[in-house]
């Protein structure tokens, strides 16, 4: 019998898959823009990657997939398990939320909350503290 994640162990990988990412987009990325070379399908590699990430770990919806839209990376990264500290919110059986501090780069608070899904744990929304108030934003 195959043990179930917990939403914190979802929660840990995705910000990690998301960490390394980035990461690796920013510096490939990087190195083409000083050498000259075109940067098309470097995206086009990295959007691909960022959709598996997406669809492993989340619930797919315009908002929070918005990101495939517009890639974004840079130095240091959104996310990072290590250096960001994680708190539970709220769990119960079918939905938990954490909050996420950045401690570096945006210095911003993040809320994820999941689901219990068929297919296991899943964000379902991603929302940032802005002026005091939670609002939905892309992962």
């Amino acid at each position: 019998m195959e043990k179930k994640s917990k939403p914190l162990d979802v929660l840990i990988q995705f910000l990690g898959d998301m960490n390394e990412w980035e990461s690796s987009f920013f510096r490939e990325k990087s190195s083409l823009i000083e050498k000259g070379t075109d940067t098309k399908s470097c995206s086009e590699y990295y959007k691909k990657r960022l959709e598996e990430i997406l669809q492993k770990h989340s619930i797919k919806s315009p908002k929070s997939w918005a990101r495939l839209e517009g890639l974004a990376c840079g130095e240091p990264t959104m996310y990072d398990p290590i250096r960001d500290q994680v708190e539970m919110d709220k769990e119960s059986e079918h939905s938990a939320s954490f909050i996420v501090e950045q401690s570096i780069g945006l210095e911003a608070s993040f809320k994820f909350t999941l689901v219990n899904s068929q297919s296991g744990w899943m964000i379902r929304k991603k929302e940032t503290l802005l002026s005091g108030k939670w609002q939905e934003s892309t992962l």
